[in-house]
């Protein structure tokens, strides 16, 4: 069995090490995508979208894992029986994912900030998965934040897990008692006339896969984007994860 790997991952570049040393051959996908064989594996990163003229180039009867699939692409991929994983369909992946995201995140705060953690009023505006686990470490360590999010029933499980939280309807209206907020909500959620309700000054991270700001370069107050956090600071976690999903779905 070969695998193909899009090794532009660190943490795809790290699992191809540990395949190897299972006695497999491991290739880099976009080098190799017109060489790649029947019953071979396909290894995706979550940045790697791949195209339908990719997909018609692969041959019938491969595994791919993967984290997202457009619609066109996936139905070709059904002519060829391409048995497709989605890793982001994995709830335990999800979930251990999602904690690596918000460990991962704690580096970006303190890197771009310069500010002791104890001296920030964070708003974290969701409500997911990743949400959860950013209050779940906020909450050891004591620090000073709160969530909102549009979601009703996730506004409400909040409230009863952290007793803080604030209305959708009024959040703009009280960004002035923040110096970071943090985004996790994959939508324009700010337009350019909301850039005085922040603080000057302060700032807006971007963990969402879809940017918040109608307005991405703002004057007032720092934007800062946050894609891929676990390849970037716990990419050799983040690829034990994938690992695992693996191995449910192949015999080693």
């Amino acid at each position: 069995m070969n695998f193909y790997f899009d090794l532009a991952d660190k943490r795809l570049e790290y699992l191809k090490e540990k395949f190897i040393n299972f006695g497999y051959s491991v290739y880099n996908f976009s080098d190799n995508i017109k060489n790649i064989k029947v019953n071979s594996v396909i290894v995706l990163s979550p940045a790697y979208k791949l195209s339908e003229v990719e997909a018609k180039q692969l041959p019938n009867d491969v595994l791919l894992f993967t984290f997202n699939v457009a619609n066109d692409v996936e139905k070709v991929l059904k002519t060829k029986n391409i048995k497709i994983i989605n890793f982001m369909q994995d709830e335990s992946f999800v979930l251990k994912n999602a904690n690596l995201t918000a460990e991962s995140f704690l580096c970006e705060l303190l890197d771009n900030t310069q500010i002791s953690l104890y001296d920030l009023n964070i708003l974290i505006l969701g409500g997911g998965r990743v949400a959860k686990a950013l209050g779940e470490i906020f909450e050891k360590l004591n620090l000073n934040f709160n969530f909102t999010t549009v979601d009703a029933k996730e506004l409400e499980n909040n409230l009863v897990f952290y007793n803080k939280c604030i209305a959708w309807q009024t959040f703009k209206d009280n960004l002035k008692d923040y110096n970071v907020i943090i985004n996790t909500i994959p939508t324009e959620i700010f337009k350019n006339s909301d850039e005085h309700k922040l603080n000057k000054g302060s700032y807006l991270f971007e963990i969402a896969s879809v940017k918040c700001l109608e307005n991405i370069y703002p004057k007032e107050f720092n934007y800062i984007l946050c894609p891929r956090l676990p390849s970037r600071h716990t990419y050799k976690s983040a690829a034990n994860l994938m690992e695992e999903v693996i191995r449910k779905n192949i015999n080693f």
